[in-house]
């Protein structure tokens, strides 16, 4: 009778052992897979930081070229009145 009580006694144990081991590893899954999920969260927000200076420095750099045609677009207007003057006086002269 002792023999199938120290038997049916280990079994038990053994049962709550494995179940405990179990716990374990599921816990210890658990806090790689934070880890790595916190690792992850900071890669996306700093290449999300990165993106938005990008971003930031080729609306930039549209915004100067837009601004250098309007320049390079009055010049050529200024420059085509320029030479309507000056046809409109030398057109004119009297004998």
């Amino acid at each position: 009778m002792k023999k199938t009580y120290i038997v049916i006694g280990l079994l038990i144990s053994t049962i709550v052992l494995q179940s405990v081991a179990v716990a374990a590893s599921i816990s210890s899954r658990v806090r790689v897979l934070e880890t790595q999920s916190y690792k992850q969260n900071k890669q996306m927000q700093q290449q999300s930081k990165n993106q938005q200076q990008l971003k930031k420095t080729v609306n930039e750099g549209l915004q100067e070229i837009k601004d250098l045609t309007l320049k390079v677009e009055k010049s050529i207007k200024n420059a085509k009145k320029e030479n309507r003057i000056i046809k409109a006086s030398t057109d004119y002269y009297f004998p």
